[in-house]
């Protein structure tokens, strides 16, 4: 990609269920979706997440939940395993 001068962004908020803004948008625009914490940047292919910045507070209880689900699936699997191979869980 070639070096691009950015003289103007435009900054949107709005629902994740909202239609982004898709004509007359400057690269480097963001749409900031309130009700999930997600954030977008608009590239000249279109939308895309922005991974950057700081972590919002909804995406990390979100992040938690995945964490706390992935565990509890791993504990419930490895029980299951040792049970099958009569390994005491104790």
């Amino acid at each position: 990609m070639a070096v691009q001068l950015i003289t103007r962004i435009y900054r949107w908020n709005g629902l994740s269920t909202d239609e982004k803004p898709s004509s007359g948008v400057p690269v480097g625009s963001t749409f900031h979706e309130i009700d999930t914490g997600n954030k977008f940047i608009y590239q000249t292919n279109g939308w895309v997440v922005d991974n950057g910045g700081p972590l919002s507070t909804a995406k990390a209880v979100e992040m938690n939940a995945e964490l706390r689900r992935l565990m509890e699936r791993t504990l419930i699997e490895t029980l299951a395993a040792n049970e099958r191979n009569g390994i005491d869980a104790a």
